[in-house]
């Protein structure tokens, strides 16, 4: 299992758009991807549960992968929501 924390720098979080986006990305790993907010735990594999996350700008996330793709599924996670 592998971890890192973020700060959303977007200034409207993640909205229907980058969740759609972010759920692509994400289903393409075997690994669990979670988001960690506050305190829910997010599937950002899932469009609705994104969009319900209420992750918002300036909110620190923890993503945390684990499986066999994990070590790239979070990078490449954590590049993409930095990119929005």
């Amino acid at each position: 299992m592998v971890s890192e924390k973020i700060i959303i720098t977007n200034e409207y979080g993640i909205h229907a758009r980058t969740a759609a986006v972010l759920a692509a990305e994400c289903k393409k790993y075997f690994s669990e991807i979670r988001i960690l907010v506050d305190d829910r735990s997010v599937n950002p594999k899932n469009v609705m549960e994104l969009m319900n996350g209420k992750i918002t700008f300036g909110k620190e996330i923890m993503i945390v992968c684990d499986g066999v793709d994990e070590k790239n599924a979070l990078k490449q996670t954590i590049d993409l929501i930095k990119e929005f």
